[in-house]
């Protein structure tokens, strides 16, 4: 057995027992965890090798040991294993698109300065009043802490919010930690912002909530923590942060979607949208008090594509004033109608829960929802056409079912798995990203080619340009998404005449930049040949000028193909220029 002295000196064995598990091992436990793992890592190749390992501890030492202890463990002597690392790795699906996804969510009600400078309260998170949108006030069963419009106490996401009082730090730091404590890299980050409708909150608050954001990146590896500095500041300090926040997601509504806000996104470097739509039919709109008409989605989406922006939408199948038909109408219209063509959806049916005007109708027999046989069909037929450069996110909302009084019964609590289940069965594909990401599978470079998708989406030319293994499963590699937007109108001046990059992504287990680990599919250069291809597409297209909407902590990636950031986005002269690195 190793003796404990010889360990790598990164930290006294009292301050990895303080800052882990402060009362769970003394320090004699931790010694026996931590020379028994330094002696068997060679045999933990599997999964049963650990869960024997484990089981072996245990009996021998009466010490329950669980895979977060490993981790820390791992780190703790500086191992560098990439196998040992993957075996010990908790929930690994959530690196392997690439990146981590942290969800933070907004207060019901913050405190914020006024232009005049006095210090308030926020009245509302949004104005406005859909039926089917809950509002749960502060009650008992919620610690007297009312909730963000449209969210509900008891979600996941949402208790972890009201663990940490809705603040955007202590957020960052709880779900950080969770995710590195499970041996997670967290190094690249997708931050989404929820609760409420964005746009609608006081701007006081918008910066402060960011800034605390990019700020908590910044800072969360050191151990002496400074002073915050300015919005604008920690945004450039994230350039070159142990922790990258390669992409920022907003929620809001598409009838606040206007030039001015999209300026102010700039200010955060936000770089998706998520936009609640609902419905494509104006009276199914009109019934549920939506407040706007699908004329409105339409140039949403278009004034957002045109700026160089990600978009996502959420679909609600099964509304008051809907019917199965129409939804079908509907499901057809958000895959083929080019005025509503976005890059990733989330399909939401709907929920009878409480504090909503749709509960009342329920149960008065005012509104009658249709079958879940039908929904089930509904979203099948769905996810079988789904085109191959779109993402369907989400099929169910993450609804507690005590919740949930109707619209859909328990049996399609996991609706996405009895999909995958029936599509396996019945030799069925789905063909978007989400289900062909290679993740921690190997595909052979031989195996795998370049395909360019082209079509129409809001007046625009959009290529969807990715590597696909040519194997039965088709596993996605990376992808790149190019528009091609001769029309000039409404867009921010720095775009002009550009040709725009909206999305850049090589999927495989989460490497840390610069870290070129042999069994990933990150930074083997696929990145910089989808730049080549779009860059030569756009010559040919008339385009001399290419624009990059780019997550702040991969604006360097960039500058190495001879980017330079103009007015927070990325901007190159491909006239005469490769995207050769430097």
């Amino acid at each position: 057995m190793c003796d404990i002295k010889n360990l790598h000196d990164i930290q006294d064995i009292e301050d990895i027992k303080r800052a882990y598990y402060p009362d769970k091992y003394s320090k004699e436990q931790w010694e026996i965890i931590i020379n028994e793992f330094n002696d068997n890592k060679h045999l933990l190749t599997d999964k049963t090798e650990l869960n024997n390992f484990k089981k072996r501890i245990q009996h021998k030492y009466k010490i329950v040991i669980t895979n977060s202890n490993l981790i820390k463990v791992y780190n703790y002597l500086k191992l560098d294993d990439n196998i040992l690392k993957g075996v010990i790795t908790k929930k690994k699906g959530k690196s392997n698109s690439g990146v981590l996804v942290v969800t933070v969510l907004t207060s019901a009600h913050p405190w914020y300065y006024d232009e005049e400078g006095e210090k308030k309260i926020a009245k509302f998170s949004c104005k406005h009043d859909c039926a089917y949108c809950p509002n749960e006030p502060a009650h008992e069963g919620n610690n007297m802490v009312p909730q963000p419009r449209s969210y509900l106490f008891s979600e996941p996401a949402v208790l972890r919010a009201n663990d940490n009082d809705f603040d955007a730090i202590k957020q960052m730091n709880a779900r950080i930690s969770t995710l590195v404590d499970i041996g997670h890299i967290a190094d690249k980050l997708e931050i989404i912002v929820l609760g409420g409708t964005w746009s609608e909150y006081p701007r006081h608050y918008q910066d402060r909530f960011i800034t605390e954001l990019y700020y908590s990146a910044n800072v969360y590896f050191d151990k002496e923590k400074r002073d915050m500095k300015t919005l604008e500041e920690e945004i450039n300090i994230n350039e070159t942060a142990k922790i990258h926040i390669i992409g920022l997601t907003l929620e809001t509504r598409p009838d606040t979607i206007t030039l001015d806000e999209i300026k102010n996104f700039r200010r955060y470097n936000c770089t998706r949208i998520q936009l609640g739509v609902q419905h494509t039919s104006n009276s199914v709109l009109k019934r549920i008090n939506r407040g706007h008409d699908i004329e409105c989605v339409y140039e949403a989406i278009k004034l957002l594509k045109n700026n160089c922006y990600k978009v996502d939408i959420h679909i609600m199948p099964n509304l008051p004033g809907s019917s199965y038909e129409i939804d079908c109408k509907m499901m057809d219209e958000v895959l083929y109608d080019e005025r509503i063509q976005v890059d990733q959806y989330k399909i939401y049916p709907t929920a009878i829960v409480p504090w909503t005007k749709i509960k009342k109708w329920f149960e008065s027999g005012e509104y009658v929802p249709y079958p879940d046989t039908e929904l089930y069909a509904l979203i099948k037929n769905f996810k079988i056409k789904v085109q191959k450069y779109k993402r369907l996110n989400r099929i169910i909302r993450d609804i507690p079912s005590n919740y949930i009084s109707g619209g859909y019964s328990d049996k399609c609590v996991n609706m996405r798995q009895l999909f995958q289940n029936d599509i396996k069965k019945n030799g069925w594909k789905c063909k978007c990203i989400r289900c062909r990401e290679v993740g921690s599978n190997m595909v052979m470079p031989e195996n795998i080619e370049m395909n360019i998708e082209k079509y129409r989406s809001s007046d625009g030319d959009e290529y969807h340009i990715s590597f696909d293994s040519t194997c039965e499963k088709n596993y996605l590699i990376g992808f790149l998404r190019l528009r091609i937007n001769k029309n000039q109108e409404n867009i921010l001046p720095i775009l002009k005449d550009a040709a725009l990059i909206r999305e850049l992504h090589v999927y495989a287990n989460l490497n840390n930049v610069g870290n070129n680990i042999e069994n990933s599919m990150q930074h083997k250069g696929y990145g910089k040949r989808l730049i080549e291809k779009a860059e030569e597409i756009s010559l040919n297209e008339g385009f001399k000028k290419m624009a990059i909407i780019s997550g702040t902590g991969v604006r360097n990636y960039y500058k190495k193909f001879g980017y330079e950031l103009k007015d927070t986005y990325m901007i190159k002269n491909i006239e005469k220029s490769s995207c050769n690195v430097m």
